[in-house]
């Protein structure tokens, strides 16, 4: 897998689940704030 990443341009982020766990509570706060404010929908 890391092998495909490297090939595909993509880094592994974190080191341990949980570190990826707060990675995506992270990215969910900032973007679904962004979301939230600019009314966006999905169609």
């Amino acid at each position: 897998m890391q092998r495909r990443f490297v090939e595909n341009g993509l880094q592994r982020l974190g080191s341990s689940r949980g570190e990826f766990i707060r990675q995506i509570a992270a990215d969910r706060e900032k973007w679904g704030k962004g979301i939230r404010e600019h009314d966006i929908r999905a169609n």
